[in-house]
């Protein structure tokens, strides 16, 4: 599968966890409600060359590390697709840690974030 492909196919099933997770988090007032003024913008190329530049800055040993790729994959995408202010949000470590988690807890995704990382490593 190409290393392009890989991400896309992660990049959809967070999207759609991630939709669901700022939903109940903006109603139960934890983040506060979407700007207008930020448009969402999928660029694979970009998010493929950043998550390269995060992978290779960590050690074998902490990406080895269970749910580790998982965790920067998520964090990579939301400051991707929502920008990068989203980091300044209260309560987006915490939702961050959500969508990691689950998707550490689907074998087949935490199977193709290593598969990808190695990619990514590789070059």
């Amino acid at each position: 599968m190409d290393p392009v492909d890989n991400i896309t196919q992660i990049m959809q099933v967070l999207r759609r966890q991630m939709a669901e997770n700022l939903s109940r988090l903006r109603q139960s007032g934890a983040l506060p409600p979407a700007r207008a003024d930020h448009a969402p913008a999928p660029a694979a190329q970009s998010l493929r060359e950043t998550l390269q530049r995060r992978v290779c800055a960590l050690s074998p040993e902490e990406l080895a590390r269970r749910g580790r790729m998982a965790d920067v994959f998520a964090e990579a995408v939301l400051l991707e697709q929502f920008g990068g202010g989203l980091v300044n949000d209260p309560g987006v470590r915490d939702l961050i840690a959500q969508v990691a988690e689950t998707m550490s807890a689907d074998p087949t995704l935490e199977d193709g974030l290593s598969s990808l990382a190695g990619e990514l490593r590789a070059g």
